[in-house]
């Protein structure tokens, strides 16, 4: 431990030295803000979640004294009035008092259905009395145990074997307090009650309730306000407080709206101090209802909100989702734990063709509620219309729509009149399997309209045009588990089909005419063949990626835009060609102190940092390493807010495929040139689609038995030859194709007759010569022996050296300075081992070898040899051991960099 805390300092001080510039964290000043008490302030409405079926009527069956089952009355204004509300893993739990405030319930719903499970009756006077007035609830999730207090008491009511409340309470004490709302807080394990302005932080012992601590809180002035429930979440508690109806009209004539009177806010305060945080405003003109009760969610920590409905005699229930809320001209982001801001998010720059688009879904970025299965709605990026997902298909964890089986489909709405003059109707797919028959993509043909298709696996454009089913259709069959981007085009004049952005086959259907509109009032449909606002077949079995439809003809030009653009998207399986990509940072509000120093980029190189706007940047990521995973990540805490709340970063990876498979042909004879049957495997570098026997090509030898060993990876193939000649098999450009639709280069493997001559290649290292001295060079610290003879082809023996001594464990790290001894017969060749970073020769980069070029640098030490410096130069830019070495090799030892 001690040696690993000294290397850190070492590497402190000479990046200091080195005149590395750390961000420096500013701390921000206490800024208060307070809810608005200006009626015309511009505040924006916060969305309401209503919980399906939890909605009570008046139909209770209420048992009051003298109204035993006669219903409730609700002639007051506290007619079956809502006292207080809490949130379990299964239920909702709430308490309602009488009419004639005598008697009442507690009523435990199921929180998915809404039925109510329970009543539990309540009785609030007489002789049997066992309550006072009832208050606010809570529930402590870790003794399943849900708590009603009331006066300088507190009934608790525990959860049973049975997963219902036991009917009988407890009853405990509250020691020199009183309670009108209480919460447990999980984080603290403390019980927190208030009453007025005074919090007890207390805990629980017997039936006693013993404060620890009384603050008073700084309730802020909220005008027009009337304090309601309380709760706790993490080291904040919320108190509640609504609009009381009856504000003088002379006064704020705004407030008379009856909607608007019952709104309300979640002031946030700190436990520990009492002091004013930030307050969530919690607007009423979709309730129209007084706002009674807050509790949070044990399960996914949402703030829970109840209101009294006395015109309908109703209690409901609704979810603030974890979002933005907006207070005034700022927002905040609202967390189970608390206020915590700002948020980042980053997304890859579109820059697919926008004009006269229509209709637009992204499986990868716009599903309604995040990528889950369960998203009944996709989002149109358009703005127009958001499809509607039907039969039980669903997105998987990365946002793609899975239509495996029948009636599963997305409506998106009928078409405006304005695409049958000319449309452009695209859509990125990927079949699990090629069907027979007619299988739609996309459509809404029914006595007119298009239809983008697949005909016995090949593809077609379908339109109606002068009373006929015109369609264009290409010749070839595709392939399953592929990614392709299909493309229909109607311009007036001809029909166009394009697969992956290349013109297949047009057809002339007319000189300036339009398609016929569809009958029936029918819908575009994703995924089946429509009739009216229902799909009648056809279904598609695969999973679409994007759709993009147009109320104009796109050209070819056009069309590889887009396809280029859908594939330079977040945490994508889609293949990218290009080497750079725009990226914009999005933050949930304004935000401070944030830098190009604040975003890591690894396998690329970050251009300059343009401010958009206040919450939002734009970076160009350019020099995109070919094969490898662009990752962009920005590291928590490295902004702020302008109150000062520590940021919370991202990362997104942006699989930069490019290449297409590759394969490795192995024959099972080391020298095949005397045998007759030679078994060759075949191995992909991944998954392969379209692979069989006829995409092999055998020089000298005949093709026999062909079998797949491990599913579309690997095979093997028998061949048979008559000579002793050698043999070359090999499997042409574009034979197979990945996941990402990348078709493989040509693949060769030769096998020759035994020479007598020396041969070596050295693969993935470079090789260098000097004054008749040859180098492997560009090797990463920490590598084998046994890793670097697989870089190196020979039919010679190989043996390494350290000085004079032969390595035999080739599990030891290769060095600098090492010597590679390469021989066959008479003949031999020798290397010497260059490793990036390594100036001591013992195969790794630390921070002695940081040191000795520290010292070499600054005229103290001069006794480094050639191949030391060859290996102090990590830039590769011909200048041995100088600042810009040192600077890199301190940033990697940091973690700041990858070698």
């Amino acid at each position: 431990m001690k040696k690993r805390f000294v290397v850190k300092i070492l590497i402190f001080l000479i990046m200091c030295i080195s005149i590395i510039i750390a961000s420096t964290e500013v701390e921000a000043g206490e800024i208060k803000q307070t809810w608005r008490t200006n009626p015309n302030s511009n505040l924006q409405e916060i969305s309401l979640e209503v919980i399906s079926g939890a909605q009570y009527s008046k139909n209770y069956g209420w048992s009051f004294v003298n109204y035993i089952n006669n219903g409730w009355s609700g002639k007051t204004v506290y007619g079956g009035g809502l006292q207080g509300s809490v949130v379990t893993e299964r239920h909702i739990i709430f308490a309602v008092l009488s009419g004639g405030r005598q008697n009442g319930y507690i009523y435990v719903a199921n929180k998915t259905t809404g039925a109510i499970e329970q009543s539990i009756p309540v009785a609030n006077a007489g002789s049997t009395s066992l309550y006072g007035h009832m208050n606010d609830m809570a529930y402590n999730p870790k003794t399943k145990e849900v708590f009603l207090p009331y006066g300088n008491k507190i009934a608790i009511f525990k959860y049973n074997s049975k997963g219902s409340l036991n009917t009988t309470p407890t009853i405990a004490n509250q020691k020199d307090m009183s309670c009108g709302n209480m919460d447990y807080n999980t984080s603290m394990d403390r019980y927190i009650l208030n009453s007025g302005t005074n919090v007890y932080i207390t805990h629980r012992q017997g039936n006693d309730f013993i404060c620890e601590k009384k603050l008073t809180y700084d309730q802020m002035d909220f005008k027009y306000m009337t304090p309601q429930s309380f709760a706790t979440n993490g080291k904040y508690f919320y108190k509640i407080f609504s609009e009381n109806g009856e504000i003088d009209e002379s006064i704020q004539p705004t407030y008379a709206d009856y909607k608007e009177q019952f709104s309300g806010i979640a002031a946030v305060y700190e436990i520990e101090t009492g002091k004013f945080v930030k307050a969530i405003y919690i607007p009423n003109t979709e309730v129209a209802a007084e706002l009674e009760g807050i509790s949070f969610d044990p399960q996914d920590g949402s703030m829970m909100l109840s209101y009294n409905y006395y015109e309908a005699e109703k209690v409901k229930f609704y979810k603030l989702k974890t979002g933005n809320q907006v207070i005034g001209d700022r927002e905040q982001y609202f967390y189970s734990n608390g206020f915590v801001a700002p948020k980042a998010t980053i997304t890859a720059e579109k820059d697919g063709i926008g004009e006269n688009l229509i209709r637009y879904y992204n499986g990868t970025n716009n599903l309604i509620d995040g990528h889950s299965n369960y998203s009944k709605s996709w989002k149109d990026l358009a703005g127009q219309y958001n499809g509607n997902v039907n039969g039980g298909a669903s997105f998987s964890t990365e946002g793609y729509l899975n239509l495996n089986s029948d009636n599963k489909w997305v409506n998106i709405g009928q078409m405006p009149n304005t695409i049958y003059n000319h449309v452009t109707i695209e859509a990125g797919v990927a079949f699990h399997e090629i069907q027979d028959g007619e299988v739609d993509l996309i459509s809404n043909m029914e006595s007119g309209g298009y239809a983008l298709l697949m005909v016995d696996g090949q593809p077609a454009f379908q339109a109606f045009v002068d009373g006929n089913y015109q369609s264009v259709k290409f010749d070839e069959k595709l392939l399953p588990n592929r990614l392709y981007n299909i493309t229909g085009v109607f311009d007036g004049n001809n029909l166009k089909l394009y697969i992956d952005g290349v013109l297949r086959c047009s057809k002339k259907v007319g000189n300036n005419t339009t398609v016929k509109e569809p009958g029936n009032n029918t819908v575009m449909a994703i995924g089946a063949n429509p009739n009216g606002n229902n799909a009648a077949g056809g279904f598609m079995k695969g999973v679409v990626y994007s759709v993009r439809i147009y109320q104009s003809a796109l050209n070819e030009d056009q069309i590889k835009k887009n396809k280029n653009a859908d594939r330079i998207t977040n945490n994508t399986i889609f293949s990218d060609s290009s080497d750079k990509v725009g990226i914009t940072i999005n933050f949930s509000e304004p935000v401070s102190n944030f830098t190009e120093d604040d975003i890591v980029v690894k396998n690329g190189k970050k251009g300059n940092l343009v401010k958009n706007t206040d919450k939002q940047y734009i970076i160009e990521i350019t020099d995109i390493k070919e094969g490898a995973n662009l990752e962009i990540s920005i590291v928590d805490g490295t902004f702020t807010d302008l109150t000062g709340n520590k940021g919370i970063g991202a990362k997104v990876e942006r699989n930069r495929d490019a290449t297409g498979p590759i394969a490795t042909i192995v024959a099972d004879k080391e020298d095949i040139t005397k045998e007759k049957n030679i078994t060759y495997t075949i191995t992909f570098n991944e998954k392969v689609t379209g692979f069989d026997v006829n995409d092999i090509i055998i020089k000298n030898g005949t093709k026999k038995e062909f079998k797949e060993t491990e599913e579309r990876k690997v095979y093997t193939l028998s061949v048979s030859k008559d000579n002793e000649e050698g043999q070359e098999i090999t499997i042409p450009e574009g034979t197979v194709y990945d996941a990402n639709g990348n078709g493989n280069l040509k693949i060769v493997k030769e096998y020759k007759a035994k020479t007598e001559n020396l041969e070596v290649k050295i693969i993935v290292n470079e090789v260098t010569e000097e004054n008749e001295k040859k180098y492997i060079e560009n090797i990463n610290p920490n590598t084998t022996i046994e890793s670097l003879k697989k870089n190196i082809k020979t039919n010679g023996e190989i043996k390494v050296y350290n000085g004079s001594n032969l390595i035999i464990d080739e599990k030891e790290l290769i060095g600098t300075g090492m010597k590679i001894k390469i021989s066959f017969k008479e003949q031999e060749e020798m290397y010497t081992t260059i490793i990036k970073g390594d100036l001591t020769g013992n195969g790794e980069m630390g921070i002695v070898d940081l040191l000795k070029l520290s010292r070499y640098i600054a005229n103290i030490d001069k006794t480094l040899n050639k191949e030391h410096l060859k290996a102090s130069n990590i830039m590769k830019d011909e200048r041995y051991g100088d600042i810009l070495d040192l600077l890199k090799m301190s940033r990697i030892l940091a973690g700041l960099e990858q070698i």
